[in-house]
């Protein structure tokens, strides 16, 4: 489920990590997750808010791809089906999507990435 403390926790160390190790890079995490009441997320989606929306997206080319974005999860979580479709969306428009559990590997990724070895 979408919004779980330990997503909310694990992404918080995964931008620990960015910042302390990739200053420069260009990323952003769009907040689709939460309660919200009805006028809110009728604002949101009218904004541009768009359901399945990776947790961070990365906006930097390396080798084939024009961006990553990853989608993270804690224990026996799952993507969703509007988070499948989203990012197959962006794999045809050429970047790499990658669903991640832990911190190991979500560094592991992007430092592949930033070397361009995911290519």
């Amino acid at each position: 489920m979408r919004g779980s403390g330990e997503e909310d926790k694990f992404q918080e160390e995964c931008v620990k990590w960015l910042q302390l190790q990739y200053k420069k890079l260009l990323y952003h995490h769009s907040p689709n997750g939460g309660k919200r009441d009805p006028r809110e997320a009728a604002k949101f989606k009218r904004m541009g808010t768009r359901s399945g929306c990776p947790d961070l997206m990365f906006y930097k080319r390396s080798g084939n791809y024009v961006g990553l974005a990853t989608e993270l999860k804690r224990g026996k979580n799952t993507a969703t089906d509007n988070q499948e479709d989203f990012m197959a969306e962006l794999r045809k428009e050429g970047w790499l999507c990658v669903t991640i559990w832990t911190m190991d590997v979500f560094m592991k990724t992007v430092n592949d990435y930033m070397r361009g070895a995911n290519n």
